[in-house]
């Protein structure tokens, strides 16, 4: 059995570069999102939904990205860099939805809807 274990350790020594410092190895780059993916997730985005909060059509983000082309990258870029998720991107309005024949006096019979920011939508998306 020992005899097996020295073998392992040379068959692993010599696989290893003994250029390789892990106290001067640098992190990997941060990762980035390219103009070209985010025009793909925004050409996806329905036209006719409702806005939400910040009051931003689809319309309106695509016309955007096609216009100004960095805006969009930079924010999301910048975004992955800082490892940060806006709040404002996460805060929506919450509507309700009666069920068909229901009793509106009961809680139950309503659902749910949240409507987030559309541009909080597709960093989380593109993240994804």
């Amino acid at each position: 059995m020992q005899h097996k274990t020295s073998r392992t350790r040379f068959s692993f020594s010599s696989a290893i570069s003994t250029n390789y410092n892990l106290t001067t190895s640098t992190q990997p780059p941060d990762p980035q999102i390219f103009p070209q993916e985010i025009s793909v997730v925004i050409e996806h985005l329905p036209s006719g939904k409702a806005s939400c909060i910040d009051e931003i059509y689809n319309l309106l983000i695509k016309i955007i990205d096609k216009r100004f082309y960095n805006i969009f990258p930079t924010l999301f870029n910048k975004c992955l860099h800082l490892s940060c998720f806006p709040d404002s991107l996460k805060k929506g309005n919450i509507i309700l939805f009666q069920k068909e024949i229901k009793d509106k006096r009961l809680a139950s019979s309503y659902r749910p809807v949240s409507l987030l920011p559309t541009i909080g939508k597709v960093l989380e998306k593109l993240m994804t």
